[in-house]
């Protein structure tokens, strides 16, 4: 998280990225942002009264030195059955290199964390594993939360969602 502030001179509408940014009476504004690992595209636009705009464009570029995780398997929003044993798979950036073959990493649904592991491999940079979908999820959108722990302690998370359905096929 990043600190913005700055001053505008005369009262006008101001947006970061499209969203308001509110000012205060003297025109000053600060506000938090966060960033996203890699570069961030910041557009500060100011429009008056009168129509009149103007803009600030700034590039800021983060690293991170935790774990970075991205989902390969299975796809945001699949649907599964209740009960169904599922390959989990991620593609992990180290950048650092602090993350020891074979660490478990924790996963969750809907916040409960489940007796399966995922184990990350060095060679292929990839934390997979099998997990088995409880039988009580209730049906629709489920929340899967995963964290990785490097050996100094930085922890990378990645969340998606993953469909239950209940119901039997029906015949016609």
């Amino acid at each position: 998280e990043i600190s913005v502030s700055g001053q505008i001179e005369e009262m006008a509408r101001l947006t970061l990225n499209g969203q308001a940014i509110t000012t205060e009476a003297n025109g000053s504004f600060h506000f938090g942002l966060t960033l996203s690992p890699g570069k961030n595209l910041l557009i500060l636009a100011a429009t008056d009264e009168a129509g009149n705009s103007s803009q600030l464009t700034k590039t800021v570029t983060f690293f991170s030195d935790r774990p970075q995780l991205s989902l390969l398997k299975p796809k945001t929003g699949e649907w599964f059955k209740p009960g169904s044993t599922c390959l989990i798979e991620l593609a992990v950036k180290d950048p650092l290199g602090r993350i020891e073959d074979e660490s478990e990493a924790d996963i969750r649904l809907n916040g409960q964390i489940l007796a399966d592991k995922l184990i990350y491999d060095q060679p292929t940079g990839k934390l997979s594993g099998f997990i088995t979908l409880p039988e009580d999820l209730p049906e629709g959108q489920n929340k899967v939360s995963v964290s990785l722990r490097d050996a100094v302690g930085q922890t990378g998370k990645i969340e998606w969602w993953v469909n239950l359905d209940h119901l039997p096929p029906v015949l016609t």
